[in-house]
């Protein structure tokens, strides 16, 4: 019940403190289990990034992606995770590392596709759209289901009616 105050203060909350409390009561009656320690580092990482301390929240990241004794899933969430914290930075090539880090963790874990998502967003920063066209590609084929893959369909539409308007000769030029 701890753990998910916590987790509901940390995402919706406005006061940072009380979602900081709350962390560590959650923290303090956790089993010593690496299941319930990641979801508590988790949300500290999270809490982190609502306080823009970056550094530190990757810092803490690290660790759960590092222990392979933590379940697939949350260490593809975690590196999920430090790869927003570079987006937010705008360092938008170490959140494509980051992003694609995701894979080599959890192949078919949910996190993949936020991962692709945010790849081809990022790509589509640094002005490299047809590496953005392969992520939104790939993440309509291999996760067609999931919430991720309606925003990708429209990220590919927005870019190829970018892409015909920009091959268009200027108006009142003549075409032969």
């Amino acid at each position: 019940t701890l753990l998910r105050c916590a987790e509901a203060e940390t995402g919706a909350g406005t006061d940072a403190k009380k979602a900081q409390r709350r962390i560590e009561a959650a923290k303090a009656v956790a089993s010593p289990s690496t299941f319930q320690q990641a979801l508590v580092s988790l949300l500290e990482a999270e809490l982190l990034i609502r306080r823009s301390d970056f550094n530190r929240s990757r810092a803490t990241l690290e660790k759960v992606v590092r222990d392979q004794s933590i379940e697939k899933k949350l260490r593809g969430r975690a590196q999920w995770l430090i790869g927003e914290t570079h987006y937010l930075q705008k360092q938008y090539s170490r959140a494509i590392e980051a992003y694609r880090t995701v894979e080599t963790i959890d192949p078919l874990g949910s996190w993949v596709a936020a991962s692709l998502i945010q790849a081809g967003k990022s790509f589509e920063h640094l002005g490299h759209q047809r590496e953005a066209l392969i992520c939104y590609g790939n993440l309509i084929s291999r996760f067609s289901g999931s919430s991720h893959a309606n925003a990708a369909s429209k990220r590919l539409a927005a870019i190829d009616a970018k892409s015909s308007t920009s091959n268009q000769p200027p108006s009142g030029s003549i075409k032969r």
